[in-house]
Parts: C-alpha cells; sequence; structure tokens
C-alpha cells in the first residue's frame, strides 16, 4: 500500500465515525425544526424575539446533542404514533401447520400430521429490465457517493475552517493595528455606558479606517471598534450604538458564535443548520434591540420628551446607508451594530428589526409571561429528549412441534456418554499452582476443584441446566486421599478435564483472550496491506469412515455420507500489531465488505471454547414407522454459518501459545424434495444438500500476535473468507474471584 493510499485510507476511517455520529441528532433536529416553524408561523404575536430567537437555539442545541435522555414527553413520540397510524397493521402470522393431504392415511388426533412437506411452485415475477436495471443504476450511483461522503465532508470542514481563520487572522491584523480612541467625549460616553448597565469590564475603544460599523471582538480581551467617522454621531446615537454592543458582551455573544462555528464544521452540509443560525442570529439582533430600549427606559423613566423605539430607528437607517467595506470583512464571528451580511439579507435584516422596534418596550400582562415561559419549558423538555418507546410484548406462538411427537437430531452437542467416576493425581498441577501463583497448598487444592466445578457449566450443552438432572447424574469434583481429585462426570467431560489438567500442569493457571475477526472482501487483502502469506496448499476432505462409532440399538442402524471431494486452497500469516491495523483499514475501506467484529473470549490455560455465527435451519429429513403403525417424522437441525472451536495451551515457559482447532464454514445450497409412498399414501422428506469446509489449525504465536487465515474464491464463493484469531496473554489470575 502506497503512501497515498494509506492517506485516504486512513482520513475515510476517521470521517467516516464522525459522520454516522452526525445522522442521529440531524435527523431529530430536523423533526424539532419543523414544529419550531410552526410556533413561528403561528404564534408569533404572542412571543417576542427573545422567545423565539431561544426555540431556534434549541435547534441548534439538538444538534451538538448525539442523544438525549430518554422522555415520554419528547416530540419524538409523534414518529411512534404515525408509524402505528399510517402503516397498516399486518396480520399475525399463524404457527405452520401441517397439509392437509397428511391426514388421508393418518388417524385425525395422530400426531404425523407434520410429516409431508408439499413442493410449491412460486409464481413467476413480472419482468421489468428497464425498471430493474434502472434502479440497480441509482443503487450503484448512491453507493458511490455514499462512499466518497466522508472525503466531501471532511474536504468542505477543511475548506471552511482554512477560509475562516485566515479572515479572522486577517481582521485581527487590521484590528491590532487600529489606534486607540483619544476623544474625551467617546471615552466618557462608554464610560457612563458601562457603568449605566453595572459592566466593571475595562474595554478598550479601537478606531479602524476599514471599519463601517460598530462591532465588538475578542474572546478573552474584548475590544469595542467604532469606524473613524463615528465623530459625526450626535451623543445620544453613540449612547444607543455603546448600549447595544453592551448586550453582546453581557450575554456573550462573542462565546456562542464560535461555538456555532464550531457546530457549523459539522454540519455545513446541512440545511437544518443554516435555517436555524440564520434564523437564531436575526431573532438575537432585535433581543439586543429590545434589551437596549428596556434599559432606557428604566434609567429614563421620567423623560418622556425622547422616543427611544424612533431615535433606534432612525440610527439604524444611518448606519444602513454606509457604504460597503468588502467582501473580505464579512464574517461571523465578531458581533456588530448591523451585521457583516451581503446588501440584500441586511436589508431583510434591517427591516425584520425595525418591525420589532414597534413592540419592544410594549409591556405584557404577567399572566401571559407566565404561560408562555411554561410553554416555553415544556417546549425544551420535549424537544432535548427522545422518546421512549414501549417495549413490546413478545408474541407467544406455539411451535408447531408441541403437539407433535418427533426425533430431533443436532450434531453440535453429541452425547457425552455415561456418567464415570475418575480419580486424578495432581502432585504436580497443584505444586505448579503453589509456584506460580504463591498461594499455600489448601488455596491451590480448593481453585483447582472450584476451577473443576465451573468447566461443567461449559461443558453441559446450551439450554440444559445441571439442576435439571438427576442427583446420581450431577458432575461433582471432590479431593479424596492426599492430592487426589476424583470427579464423577460423563465420560466426554472427563477426557475433556483430562487434557485441560495436563495444561495445567505444564504451564500453570493462565489465561488467554481471544479476539475474533472475519470478513468477506472483494479482493485479496495481501495486495493492498503490507504482509505477505507464510504458505499456500490445497486441501481436501477426510475420506474414513468411523464405522465403530454406530449405536447399538435393537433397531437397523444406518449412516451414510455423500462426499465429493473437492480441494480448495488455504493461505496463512501470523500478523503483528501493525499488520492488524493494516488488515482491518483496508477492510472497512472495502465498500462491498462484509466485516464481523465477534466478541472477545477469555479462556483458561487448556480449556476448549465452541464459537459461532450460524443459523440453525430444521429439516424433516426422516420417517420412522412405529409399532402402531404410525409413521414418526425425524427432523434434523442443520447450522449454516461459520462454527469454530478452539483451544489454547501454555508453552512450559509461557513465552508462547500453542493455538489448535477446527473451523467449519458451512452453506445449506439448495433443499430437493423426495416424493414416496408409505402405506399406499404419497409422502414427501427434504433432501439438503450443504457446502461444508472444514480447517484444521495448529499454530504457535506470541503475545498479541494474530493468525490470519484465507480462503480463496470458490464455485460456491466468489468473495475471499478471512478469519482472524488474535491472542492476547493474561499474566494473572485476577478473574479467579468470579468463581468463588
Amino acid at each position: 500500500m502506497n503512501g497515498f493510499e494509506q492517506t485516504l485510507v486512513t482520513l475515510n476511517n476517521t470521517a467516516e465515525p464522525v459522520i454516522e455520529t452526525l445522522i442521529a441528532p440531524a435527523l431529530t433536529a430536523a423533526f424539532l425544526m419543523l414544529f419550531v416553524l410552526a410556533v413561528n408561523l403561528l404564534l408569533r404575536k404572542w412571543l417576542t424575539a427573545a422567545q423565539m430567537g431561544l426555540l431556534w437555539g434549541l435547534v441548534l442545541l439538538r444538534l451538538a446533542m448525539p442523544f438525549g435522555p430518554e422522555s415520554s414527553f419528547s416530540l419524538q413520540n409523534l414518529i411512534f404514533v404515525i408509524e402505528q397510524n399510517t402503516i397498516e397493521a399486518e396480520r399475525p402470522v399463524d404457527p405452520w401447520r401441517p397439509a392437509d393431504q397428511v391426514s388421508q392415511w393418518a388417524t385425525p388426533d395422530s400426531a404425523p400430521q407434520a410429516v409431508a412437506l408439499l413442493a410449491t411452485n412460486p409464481a413467476p415475477e413480472p419482468e421489468n429490465g428497464f425498471t430493474t436495471a434502472l434502479f440497480q443504476k441509482l443503487i450503484y450511483l448512491l453507493d458511490f457517493l455514499l462512499s466518497w461522503s466522508p472525503f466531501i465532508w471532511l474536504a468542505g470542514a477543511i475548506g471552511l475552517l482554512s477560509r475562516t481563520i485566515i479572515g479572522h487572522w486577517r481582521f485581527t491584523r487590521i484590528v491590532s493595528r487600529g489606534t486607540a480612541a483619544s476623544d474625551g467625549r467617546l471615552i466618557q460616553l462608554w464610560a457612563d455606558c458601562c457603568r449605566e448597565v453595572s459592566f466593571r469590564r475595562t474595554i478598550p475603544i479601537v478606531i479602524l479606517d476599514e471599519l463601517a460599523q460598530p462591532a465588538v471582538c475578542g474572546l478573552f480581551r474584548p475590544k469595542l471598534l467604532l469606524p473613524a467617522d463615528v465623530a459625526d454621531l450626535d451623543d445620544r446615537q453613540l449612547r444607543l450604538i455603546m448600549l447595544h454592543e453592551l448586550t453582546h458582551l453581557i450575554r456573550r455573544d462573542l462565546w456562542v458564535n464560535w461555538i456555532l462555528f464550531g457546530l457549523k464544521l459539522l454540519y455545513w452540509w446541512n440545511p437544518t443548520y443554516w435555517l436555524a443560525a440564520t434564523r437564531y442570529f436575526s431573532l438575537r439582533e432585535q433581543s439586543r434591540d429590545a434589551m437596549v430600549l428596556h434599559w432606557l427606559e428604566q434609567h429614563h423613566v421620567n423623560q418622556q420628551e425622547f422616543d427611544y423605539p424612533r431615535d433606534y430607528s432612525e440610527l439604524l437607517l444611518t448606519l444602513a446607508q454606509r457604504p460597503d467595506t468588502g467582501a473580505r470583512w464579512r464574517i461571523s464571528l465578531p458581533v456588530s451594530m448591523l451585521g457583516f451580511l451581503k446588501n440584500p439579507l441586511r436589508k431583510r435584516s434591517l427591516a425584520n428589526r425595525l418591525k420589532a422596534l414597534r413592540t419592544a418596550t410594549v409591556k405584557v400582562h404577567p399572566l401571559h409571561r407566565t404561560l408562555v415561559i411554561s410553554a416555553l419549558m415544556l417546549f425544551t423538555i420535549s424537544g432535548l429528549t427522545d422518546a421512549r418507546y414501549p417495549q413490546l410484548p413478545e408474541a407467544e406462538v406455539p411451535l408447531w412441534t408441541s403437539a407433535v411427537d418427533v426425533d430431533f437430531m443436532q450434531t453440535d452437542f453429541p452425547d457425552p456418554g455415561p456418567v464415570t467416576v475418575q480419580v486424578y493425581d495432581l502432585k504436580k498441577s497443584i505444586k505448579r499452582f503453589m509456584e506460580t501463583e504463591k498461594i499455600p497448598e489448601k488455596q491451590a487444592r480448593e481453585w483447582i476443584r472450584l476451577l473443576i466445578q465451573n468447566q461443567f457449566n461449559f461443558l453441559k450443552p446450551s439450554g440444559q441446566s445441571l439442576d435439571s438432572l438427576p442427583a446420581e447424574d450431577v458432575p461433582q469434583a471432590e479431593f479424596g486421599e492426599e492430592q487426589q481429585l476424583v470427579v464423577r462426570a460423563p465420560a466426554a467431560w472427563q477426557k475433556e478435564l483430562e487434557i485441560q489438567l495436563k495444561a495445567w500442569e505444564k504451564s500453570g493457571l493462565r489465561q488467554v483472550t481471544f479476539e475474533t475477526r472475519t470478513a468477506a472482501l472483494s479482493t485479496d487483502i495481501s495486495s493492498l496491506a503490507d504482509f505477505e502469506w507464510n504458505s499456500l496448499e490445497a486441501f481436501g476432505p477426510e475420506t474414513q469412515t468411523h464405522f465403530d462409532q454406530l449405536p447399538e440399538s435393537g433397531q437397523n442402524t444406518l449412516q451414510a455420507s455423500a462426499v465429493v471431494d473437492e480441494y480448495f486452497p488455504i493461505r496463512v500469516a501470523v500478523l503483528n500489531q501493525g499488520q492488524q491495523r493494516q488488515f482491518l483499514q483496508v477492510a472497512q475501506a472495502d465498500s462491498r465488505s462484509s466485516l464481523l467484529f465477534a466478541p472477545k473470549v477469555t479462556l483458561f490455560n487448556g480449556q476448549r471454547v465452541i464459537l459461532g455465527n450460524t443459523i440453525s435451519r430444521p429439516f424433516l429429513t426422516g420417517l420412522h414407522k412405529q409399532p402402531d403403525g404410525q409413521l414418526k417424522p425425524v427432523v434434523e437441525t442443520i447450522g449454516e454459518g461459520l462454527h469454530f472451536t478452539l483451544r489454547p495451551e501454555y508453552a512450559a515457559d509461557c513465552s508462547t501459545l500453542h493455538l489448535s482447532g477446527l473451523i467449519q464454514l458451512s452453506r445449506i445450497l439448495d433443499v430437493n424434495l423426495y416424493d414416496s409412498e408409505i402405506q399406499g399414501k404419497p409422502v414427501t422428506i427434504q433432501v439438503p444438500r450443504v457446502f461444508r469446509r472444514r480447517i484444521s489449525v495448529s499454530s504457535n504465536l506470541q503475545d498479541h500476535q494474530a493468525l490470519l487465515i484465507c480462503i480463496p474464491p470458490s464455485p460456491h464463493e466468489n468473495q475471499f473468507q478471512y478469519l482472524m484469531l488474535k491472542v492476547r496473554f493474561i499474566n494473572d489470575a485476577d478473574n479467579f474471584g468470579s468463581l468463588q
């Protein structure tokens, strides 16, 4: 992999999770925006500019929240109601019932009504070649755009960040070259305004020739920026300007601008952000105008000769007539009297502000204010929370086999055999425990007993409880004379415990963590990642027949298999940590890949584990005639997917780990129906065709190394199948306390 490809993969892996995180809040904010629009249109006569600006601020805040607390008052609950009302309720699916034709040869109340399967030919779908081709092209185009969306988003964010930083840097350079105000009239007016609103910070005044509108800038050291010709304004107009800029400083609008700029970098592609931000900035200026008028009324109650709304409107019109300073100063990080907007937007914003000044000082009834505040609080709670969807009860549909006497055959958990009693000499194991764990003999004996007892829970078949077994069949482990452990358990379990005890005797009680990754890719990953395969070999199936394993019974027993000797190539490589990261990066970069991150599993030294990602499918594969003449169906469950068995064993010095196991990939190709007659009646059984590939694994790995197995494409598989097994050594038994 060259440097350019590696850079693209890194950028994609960085941007893709960010976009996935932004999708959920973007959808929620868009849903909230619809309600805010409705409120602004229907209730704007009863809401002030500050209250409406708060609603749009909630939309922006929702964009910044990946998720919110669940609440039954959330607006998202309406989505659930709409789905329930618009989507037609599906008819409940009846449990499977056998076909009526089967009852011709069975009594009405007999169980074998479920044994016949009727082959039905599905109705041919109407041919629609043009529509299908167009749909496939649209899917391909959408997939292409989605594959490039991380790069587009990242390029837009970087471009916007660069443009804003450069523009702000140029603006601050101009400000640094400005001259401090020396006019005593300006300084005194500014001091009086700060004292009037109880603003105690010392803010310098900077005069700029390049500036056409008054503004404030600077997060930590704010400055009041005034144009050079500001002296042409009278004291009342200057007072209004200074009070307006003080509202921005008191309300921390400069900090809000920077926060919204960060939100803009994330959502520059989202129309919801642009609409919400535009409305928020416009309504914020209206609310700051209202604050200025309220201050003037509070401090000049007895001066009825002044019409402050009129004076303020004339000031805005005067400032709007000033010439534009050029597009290079139209940035949003400072705040100014009219804002750094283009003329069409400025005219519309100015018209809205002049209209809002008419009602800015209108007194409202306290009850009206209380109702509006209560409604806004309720809207805040409902808008910033997520829906709490009700948990639907699981449908309890009885299986069709509940009323049918059926023999189930499943090979995942073979018969463990009869219960036997076996005595193990643990002198060496106990000595090894005492040396490695630094514990006394009594504690080592108890550890081993508890570990053996705990292994019974892993050896039992899934779905079976040890408490449900008869008392004489419950497995137990107790120490007898000296250092001999007496174990009562099935024969297969005894064999498994013997292997594990030998591993403990060899290298002590240690643990290892396995991390499994499976991937189905369209390309050979070795050509893109920096590693080489250690071996390449073609393997075929086993041909030995195990006739000595047939069960003994009074009935005729048959066991047959049909094997096609199909050899398939296997490639193996041992990867270090850097190569493992490259493998995952390349696999994730493939848009047509199927990458599965299986859960981690922690094992003791010598312990066997069976893992898999399979789907069990039942098939009616046989019929057995009963003594009463009735036919009893035989259902075999076949697992489809990935299934593997692993056993780790540490070396004597614990520097390496010997990994052995069996990996099986199975897929059901098709299912044929075999029709025949029994007792003069037609019956049908299923004959599945299963494609299985088994791989025996044996490798020595060091800590944090991984074994990568690759199965190239075959006539039955059109992708490269990968399985990566990573090991991590655990040097102590800290997790043993959970067993006690």
